[in-house]
C-alpha cells in the first residue's frame, strides 16, 4: 500500500486508541460479604451509576455537586436502579441451601462506603444487607450472571479475618465456595470441596488469590489502563529502536513501580484527580518531544522518570479497590504487579507488529511518530481540559 494512504489510516488509528484512552475505567463490582460467630453474616455491594450507561468507559463520574442538585424523585430512581441492576449482574449461593436473593438497603456514598464530603468525590450507590446464615450452610459462593457486563469482585471475611483468597469473576463465572463450617450454627462434619477455609492463608488459597490479581492487573493496563496505554504511545513513538526505547521502558518501569508500591504499602497517596492529570501531562510532553527531537537524551529519561510516577498512583487505586483490607497485602501487590509489567510487554510488541511495516528510522519518524504524536498530544489535552471542568470529563 503507498505511504501516502498509509499515513493518514495509522493517524485515524492512533487518534481512536488515544480517545479510549481519554475515557475512564470501566467500573466493577465489588461483592464483600463478613462472617461472624453465631452466624451473623453481612453483605455490602457497590454499584456505579456509570454501571447503567450503554458504554461506562466514556460515561462520566456522578459527582457529589451533581448529586445535591438532584431532584429527591430522580435520587430515589437511581438506588431502585442499582438493585435492579444488581440482580442481573450477581446470584448469591449458600450450600447446601441454595440460592438466596439479599434484599439490599442503597445509600449514597463514595468508593469503599466512604461518606461523601467534597464537590468533586464521584458517587456510587453502596447496598448492605444483614441476616442470620441458615443453619447447617457449609459454604458461600457467588455467580456472575451471563447477561452481566462487568466483572464482579469477590471479597470476604471470616470472623474479622480478612480471607486472602479474591476473585474477579466476569460473566458465567462462579467464585470458588467460602467455607462457612464453625461459622453456621450447626458444625457439619465435613467440608465443602474445593472450598477456603477461615485460617485462610494456605498455600493453595494465596497462590488463587495471587493468580487471579495477576489477572487483574494485566486488565488493568490492557483492557482498562488507557491513560497507561497512552503513556507507554508516547514513548515508543520517539522510536523503535533499542537505544530509543529500552532505556524509557527501564525507567518508567522503575517509576510507575515506585509510585504503586508507595502508595500501596506506604501511604503516600495521590488523589486521582491530580494522578490522572499528571499522566495526561506527561503525555503531552513527550509526544511534543517525539516531533522536537528523535533521539533519547537524559533530559528525555528525566521526563519519563518524573512524570512516569503518577500511572502508578493511578494503578495503585486499582489495586486499593480490589483488595479493600486484603489480607497478604504484599504478596497480593506482587501478584498484581506481575501483571501489570506482562501488560506493558503485551502494548509494546502490539506496537511493534503495527508499526513493522515502516522498515526505516525516516519512515517510521514521518509516517508514523510525528502524525502519531500529535495525536496522542492532542487527546492528552482533550483529557486535561475534560478534568478541569471545560469538558465533561
Amino acid at each position: 500500500m503507498n505511504r501516502f494512504f498509509l499515513r493518514p489510516l495509522l493517524g485515524l488509528c492512533f487518534v481512536l486508541l488515544a480517545t479510549k484512552a481519554a475515557a475512564h475505567p470501566i467500573p466493577d463490582v465489588p461483592v464483600r460479604a463478613s462472617f461472624e460467630d453465631g452466624g451473623a453474616c453481612r453483605i455490602q455491594v457497590e454499584v456505579d451509576p456509570r454501571c447503567f450507561d450503554l458504554d461506562p468507559e466514556i460515561a462520566p463520574y456522578l459527582l457529589n455537586s451533581a448529586l445535591k442538585t438532584m431532584p429527591e424523585a430522580e435520587r430515589a430512581a437511581l438506588l431502585a436502579q442499582a438493585g435492579e441492576f444488581l440482580k442481573r449482574t450477581a446470584d448469591f449461593h449458600f450450600e447446601p441451601s441454595g440460592a438466596f436473593t439479599p434484599e439490599f438497603k442503597f445509600e449514597f456514598t463514595t468508593h469503599n462506603a466512604q461518606p461523601l464530603t467534597k464537590d468533586d468525590d464521584p458517587v456510587v450507590m453502596t447496598g448492605n444487607w444483614s441476616a442470620t446464615v441458615p443453619t447447617g450452610s457449609k459454604g458461600y459462593q457467588i455467580y456472575a450472571r451471563p447477561e452481566g457486563k462487568l466483572s464482579v469482585l469477590f471479597l470476604n471475611s471470616l470472623r474479622g479475618k480478612e480471607v486472602s483468597r479474591t476473585m474477579v469473576l466476569f460473566p458465567k463465572e462462579k467464585s470458588f465456595m467460602l467455607d462457612l463450617i464453625g461459622n453456621s450454627h450447626e458444625l457439619p462434619p465435613e467440608k465443602p470441596a474445593g472450598s477456603t477455609t477461615s485460617a485462610a492463608g494456605s498455600g493453595d488459597d494465596r497462590t488463587a488469590g495471587v493468580t487471579s490479581l495477576l489477572k487483574q492487573g494485566f486488565l488493568q493496563v490492557v483492557a482498562r489502563g488507557y491513560d497507561f496505554i497512552l503513556f507507554v504511545l508516547a514513548m515508543f513513538l520517539l522510536g523503535r529502536g533499542f537505544k530509543e526505547l529500552f532505556p524509557q521502558l527501564v525507567v518508567f518501569v522503575g517509576a510507575h513501580s515506585l509510585g504503586l508500591w508507595l502508595e500501596a504499602l506506604h501511604g503516600v497517596h495521590v488523589p486521582a484527580s491530580i494522578a490522572q492529570a499528571g499522566i495526561a501531562v506527561g503525555v503531552i510532553v513527550l509526544a511534543l518531544a517525539n516531533v522536537l527531537h528523535s533521539q533519547c537524551t537524559w533530559w528525555r529519561v528525566a521526563l519519563v522518570a518524573v512524570f512516569g510516577l503518577f500511572p502508578g498512583f493511578v494503578l495503585a487505586h486499582s489495586f486499593a479497590a480490589l483488595t479493600h483490607g486484603a489480607a497478604s497485602l504484599t504478596l497480593s501487590l506482587l501478584g498484581f504487579h506481575l501483571g501489570v509489567e506482562l501488560g506493558l510487554l503485551a502494548i509494546i510488541v502490539v506496537a511493534l507488529l503495527v508499526t513493522a511495516w515502516a522498515g526505516n528510522a525516516r519512515l517510521f519518524r514521518w509516517a508514523v511518530a510525528v502524525p502519531g504524536s500529535v495525536a496522542v498530544a492532542a487527546v492528552g489535552l482533550w483529557a486535561i481540559v475534560g478534568r478541569i471542568g471545560w469538558l465533561s470529563p
